[in-house]
C-alpha cells in the first residue's frame, strides 16, 4: 500500500518518488565501492527517450546502470496510452552487481520486466543484440577510463577501430572510454 502511495507520489514535478530512488541510493552511499560513478539526470534520460521514441520491440541499455531509460521508455509508451509490457521488452547489461539489483528493484517497482546480466560492454555482449535490437539507448561511463583496445580491435560492434585508449598520447593526456562510443 505504501509502495503503490509511493510510486504515483510526484516530487518536485519530475515524476514518482521512485523514478530516482535506486539513483539515489546509490550515490548518496557511503558504502558506495565505485564512488566515481554517476547516475544519468532523470531529465537528460527523458530527453534521450524522447529523441529516440523506443515504443515497439526490443530496447537494449548497454550500459543500463539502474534502468532510468527502462522506466522512461514506459513513461513514454504510457504517454501514448499503451501498455509498455505489450509494447517493449528490455534488455541490459551493466557491470555492477549492486546497481544490478538496483535496476532490476527499479523495473519491479514499475511493474516492468527486463533482462539485465552482469558484464562489462566493451568486452561482453551477454545478449547478442547487434542488428537485432530495434532501439539502442546508453549514456555510458564517460568517467572511467582506459579500456584494452586490443581486446576490442575486432569487435563487430564496433563501426571503426577504437582510438588507442588508455595509452600516453604526445600531450601526455590518455584516451578514455568516451572515444570508443564517438
Amino acid at each position: 500500500m505504501v509502495l503503490a502511495g509511493l510510486i504515483k507520489l510526484d516530487i518536485l514535478g519530475v515524476g514518482s518518488a521512485l523514478d530516482s530512488c535506486p539513483e539515489f541510493i546509490r550515490v548518496k552511499s557511503r558504502l558506495d565501492p565505485f564512488p566515481g560513478e554517476f547516475f544519468t539526470p532523470v531529465s537528460l534520460v527523458q530527453m534521450i527517450v524522447n529523441v529516440i521514441e523506443p515504443d515497439h520491440g526490443k530496447v537494449l541499455d548497454p550500459a543500463c546502470g539502474s534502468g532510468g531509460m527502462f522506466v522512461q521508455s514506459a513513461h513514454f509508451i504510457e504517454s501514448m496510452h499503451e501498455i509498455p509490457q505489450e509494447r517493449v521488452t528490455f534488455y541490459g547489461q551493466e557491470k555492477n552487481p549492486t546497481t544490478i539489483r538496483l535496476a532490476k528493484l527499479n523495473l519491479e517497482v514499475h511493474g516492468l520486466e527486463g533482462n539485465i546480466q552482469k558484464g562489462i560492454t566493451y568486452y561482453e555482449d551477454h545478449h547478442e543484440m547487434l542488428g537485432k535490437a530495434d532501439f539502442v539507448m546508453a549514456n555510458p561511463p564517460f568517467n572511467v577510463d582506459e579500456v584494452d583496445a586490443g581486446k576490442v580491435k575486432n569487435d563487430p560492434r564496433l563501426p571503426r577501430p577504437p582510438a588507442p585508449v588508455g595509452m600516453k598520447q604526445k600531450c601526455g593526456a590518455r584516451l578514455s572510454r568516451p572515444a570508443m562510443w564517438m
